[in-house]
């Protein structure tokens, strides 16, 4: 006996069909009689708990038992954010014995499909060829100062291939990442170095202008909101008056490898901080505007006020920019895969 799935992609409705099945006998060029499985009968449908629109999940599918040795078939979907998650199936006695009657009701995210517009310094690189190039060789990074690459083992015992600045003369610039008038999300690892002044100001991301006045957004740590913020300035002048930004009061752990992600939405005017996968702060932002000259790494503004004061003192890794501003559950889901590398 086989039980298809077959959904109403209007309603959503996850219908189950039982097809029994039997053999009939055939001749094959040999002459031999070959038995060959064929439907004898379909039976349903039988309606599954769960709904999953068409409009909310573009894509669905199932190879079975994907999570767990229960041998319970599971539902994975491919939803308009470009989250893949996954399931569970359910039965009448939570075994595999019997058919599968529905879903659980939260899923579990297991993936994304969605990729960065650029992506510099993944944790697989190395510092053999050009460490500084994007991974899709549209967008390279070229160095200020000597930053170095290599694998940076943290007081945790966790390690990355990265690349290192001395929060002075050195730093990474590549041509515009992110238009930040518009969505963005910017992410990095970060590892600030353990003896850093709480008093200042240290950039692990900006998108700079061109005459390198003042950056449009900054991912990094900031005195003013003492921790790691996501800070964007009312306006394109090393005067800015006022700086909307997302994230307050958090303190950093130096030494320590932290995922940090950015996310602005212009539908909305929010701007929000992850850390380490998690909501760490928000905020409103109604005056985005963007610079149009170097996107960098581990520097600021790199020539006018507040100049190098502001350039990263420690190590950064797997840089990633997305002209979207991915929701809660792909951050999510960026940290778990990135996480795979043994970090915390």
């Amino acid at each position: 006996m086989t039980v298809p799935w077959a959904r109403n992609c209007t309603t959503g409705a996850i219908d189950a069909y039982t097809f029994t099945t039997g053999t009939i006998n055939t001749t094959d060029s040999f002459g031999n009689t070959v038995p060959v499985p064929v439907a004898t009968a379909i039976s349903g449908p039988t309606a599954l708990t769960g709904t999953f629109t068409a409009a909310a999940y573009p894509k669905i599918g199932s190879e079975g038992a994907l999570t767990g040795p229960t041998g319970i078939p599971d539902l994975w979907t491919l939803n308009t954010s470009g989250t893949v998650q996954e399931w569970n199936g359910t039965t009448s006695d939570g075994t595999a014995n019997t058919a599968v009657t529905g879903f659980a009701t939260t899923p579990a995210t297991v993936g994304t499909t969605v990729s960065g517009t650029d992506e510099w310094l993944p944790n697989t690189s190395s510092s053999a060829g050009s460490p500084w190039a994007d991974t899709a060789g549209l967008n390279p990074a070229a160095p200020t100062g000597t930053p170095t690459h290599g694998l940076i083992t943290d007081s945790a015992g966790a390690s990355m291939q990265a690349a290192t600045f001395d929060g002075s003369t050195n730093y990474l610039s590549a041509t515009k990442a992110v238009d930040t008038s518009h969505d963005y999300t910017i992410s990095a690892w970060v590892n600030l170095n353990a003896g850093y002044n709480p008093s200042g100001y240290y950039t692990a991301l900006c998108q700079r202008d061109t005459t390198g006045a003042r950056c449009s957004a900054y991912l990094q740590y900031s005195a003013a909101f003492h921790g790691w913020a996501l800070v964007a300035p009312n306006t394109d002048s090393a005067g800015a008056s006022s700086y909307a930004h997302a994230g307050d009061n958090q303190t950093p752990k130096p030494g320590v490898w932290t995922q940090l992600v950015g996310v602005y939405s212009a539908t909305n005017h929010t701007m929000t901080l992850y850390i380490n996968g998690q909501i760490a702060g928000g905020g409103a932002n109604t005056t985005p505007w963007t610079g149009s000259g170097p996107f960098l790494i581990g520097g600021a503004d790199g020539g006018n006020t507040p100049g190098n004061i502001a350039n990263f003192p420690g190590s950064i890794a797997n840089v990633r920019t997305y002209q979207q501003a991915l929701p809660q559950e792909q951050v999510s889901a960026l940290y778990q895969q990135q996480s795979q590398y043994g970090l915390p």
